[in-house]
C-alpha cells in the first residue's frame, strides 16, 4: 500500500534512516547524502532525486500529506517555495485536499539569515518577514518547533502565529547500550566538522589551560575538515593529552561517546549559520555524557536546567577562551552522573513525538 505521506529531505543523514521505522510511514525523497551515511544501506522507500524529478513526483503523488523542509533554510528557500506550491497545485488538479506540515529548528536572527553578519536594512527585513510569513500562513497547515528559540524566530514572521503549532524539544532517547559503561576518566570528545565555525581554534587555547589543571585529561577530536592538519600538528606536541582520530563511522561515534566523560561543541557565529541543536550534543546526551557548549544551540536553556555547561558568547576573545576553559575544567573535575543524564531524556525521542504531533 502506498504511504499517505511524502517526506522531503534536502540532505539524507543517518538519523533519518534510524528514525524512519518509528515515524509515520512515508515515501522519502532526498536530494543529497551527508557523509555519515557513507556505506550505510538506504532502505526501500528512500529515493534520491533531483529537483525536476521531485516536482514531477509531487504532482503525480496520491499522498495527502507533505512533510516539507523548513522555510528558513535560506539556501533551500527558492526550492521550498517551488515544492510546496507544486504540491498544492497538484492537489487542486486532482481535486483533493492536500496538507503540508513542517518540522522547524532554525533560530537565527532574520536579518542575519538574509544578509549575514552585516544584516540588512530594516525595510528589507520587514518585507521579508511579511512576504515569507504570508507564504507560510497560506501554504503550511501545521508546524512543530524543535526548540523554543526556533518557535520565537518563526513567530516573528507575519501571520505565522495563526498556523497551528507546538514545541517538542529535540532530544534523543537514552541508548540502552550506554547504561553500565565506565568511561575513561577525564576524556573529552569533540565530534563534527573540523572547521572554524565549530570554535576549534578557541577550544585549542582553552584546552591548554585544562591540561595544566588536569595532566591526565585527554581531548579526542573526531572528524575531517579544513583545520584537520593544523589540529594534527597541535596534537603531536602532547599525544598523551590530545588526539585527532579523523572521520568516524556511526558506531565509532557512539563508542567514543560511551568512553568519554564529556562532549564539547564550542560553536561560534559564522556567516549566516548558527548552531540549531547539534547532533553530536544529542548523541553525547543519549550516551550519558556531560555536555559543554556555547549559547548558540537552541537547547541551551534545557542544558543549563539539567546541570550541563553553557558558555555565553559575550565576545570572541580571551574572555571566551577563559570561560570555555573554566567550563571544561568543571566538567572534567565533576562530570554529571551518567544515569542521571540518561534519566533526563524523553522516551520516545523528540523526533518521534514531534512526528506524532505533525500527523495527529
Amino acid at each position: 500500500m502506498t504511504p499517505d505521506v511524502v517526506r522531503v529531505l534536502p540532505e539524507l543523514r543517518i538519523s533519518h534512516i534510524e528514525d524512519a521505522p518509528a515515524l509515520a510511514p512515508a515515501t522519502v525523497y532526498y536530494l543529497r547524502e551527508n557523509y555519515d551515511v557513507l556505506g550505510v544501506p538506504v532502505p526501500d522507500g528512500f529515493h534520491r532525486i533531483g529537483l525536476p524529478g521531485l516536482l514531477a513526483a509531487l504532482v503525480r503523488s496520491r499522498a495527502r500529506v507533505l512533510e516539507a523542509p523548513e522555510p528558513l533554510w535560506m539556501r533551500f528557500l527558492p526550492r521550498w517555495l517551488a515544492l510546496v506550491v507544486v504540491w498544492r497545485l497538484g492537489g487542486i488538479l486532482r481535486g483533493v485536499r492536500r496538507r503540508t506540515v513542517v518540522y522547524a529548528m532554525e533560530h537565527n536572527d532574520i536579518a542575519v539569515l538574509i544578509g549575514g553578519p552585516r544584516g540588512v536594512p530594516r525595510v528589507v527585513e520587514r518585507a521579508f518577514r511579511v512576504g515569507l510569513g504570508l507564504c507560510v500562513r497560506l501554504l503550511v497547515d501545521r508546524i512543530c518547533f524543535a526548540t523554543e528559540p526556533s518557535r520565537d524566530a518563526y513567530l516573528r514572521l507575519s501571520g505565522v502565529h495563526r498556523v497551528e503549532h507546538a514545541v517538542v524539544l529535540e532530544l534523543q532517547a537514552a541508548r540502552p547500550q550506554a547504561s553500565g559503561r565506565v568511561p575513561r576518566r577525564g576524556r573529552v570528545a569533540f565530534v563534527g566538522v573540523l572547521e572554524e565555525r565549530k570554535g576549534l581554534r578557541y577550544l585549542v587555547r582553552a584546552w591548554e589551560r585544562v591540561e595544566r589543571a588536569f595532566p591526565s585529561a585527554e581531548l579526542v577530536l573526531g572528524g575531517v575538515g579544513a583545520l584537520e592538519q593544523e589540529l594534527r600538528a597541535w596534537a603531536v606536541a602532547r599525544p598523551e593529552q590530545r588526539r585527532v582520530v579523523g572521520r568516524l563511522g556511526h558506531d565509532a561515534v557512539h563508542e567514543l561517546m560511551t568512553t568519554s566523560d564529556v562532549v564539547v561543541v564550542p560553536s561560534i557565529p559564522w556567516g549566516r549559520s548558527r548552531e540549531q541543536v547539534c547532533l553530536p550534543v544529542l548523541e553525547g546526551l543519549s550516551n550519558g555524557c556531560t555536555v559543554v557548549v556555547t549559547d548558540q544551540t537552541g537547547i541551551a536553556g534545557w542544558l543549563r536546567e539539567h546541570g550541563h555547561h553553557v558558555v555565553d558568547l559575550h565576545d570572541l576573545g580571551d574572555r571566551f577562551v577563559v570561560g570555555l576553559a573554566d567550563a571544561l575544567t568543571r566538567a572534567v573535575r565533576a562530570p554529571l552522573d551518567r544515569s542521571a543524564v540518561l534519566d533526563s531524556l524523553p522516551a520516545p525521542s523528540g523526533v518521534v513525538r514531534s512526528n506524532r504531533y505533525l500527523h495527529g
